[in-house]
């Protein structure tokens, strides 16, 4: 299975936080919201920061090691996943120790967090987030939530 692709030119329309894309892997986590940008995102592009992949890997291997999904559950949804339009940042990489470590430190967020934010920042787009303490710093920094 093949990732997004990373330096895809864009245009965009938002940025896609781990935990709505973790959400249509893992049912569980789903909701009208989560449900909603996954339909937006078959006519929408989205973009993510580079640390998404490990975000969302992450996250799906929680839910194995809990035994919440089995690993061929998983990758067949990655293998879903894989195919939206999702463009992955090429500058996250030398931002994580300037400006996304200030976000996080200015808005309390883990640097995970403050990826997401960062970028929605930079490129001035909406953040499709479920995460409460991201949303608020979106809120704080002036980032609005995407609405699909």
């Amino acid at each position: 299975m093949t990732p997004p692709v990373p330096n895809d030119p864009g245009p965009y329309d938002f940025v896609l936080d781990a935990a709505v894309a973790v959400a249509w892997v893992l049912p569980v986590l789903a909701s009208v919201y989560t449900d909603n940008v996954q339909s937006a995102i078959l006519r929408k592009k989205a973009i993510v920061p580079a640390t998404w992949l490990a975000d969302v890997a992450q996250a799906v291997r929680a839910a194995e090691r809990r035994r919440r999904a089995t690993p061929a559950y998983v990758d067949g949804k990655l293998a879903g996943l894989a195919g939206f339009p999702i463009g992955i940042d090429d500058e996250t990489a030398v931002r994580l120790w300037s400006d996304i470590l200030v976000l996080s430190r200015t808005h309390r967020v883990t640097v995970a967090d403050a990826a997401y934010l960062e970028l929605a920042l930079r490129r001035r787009l909406p953040l499709a987030t479920t995460d409460a303490a991201l949303a608020a710093a979106a809120a704080s920094a002036g980032v609005p939530i995407y609405s699909p």
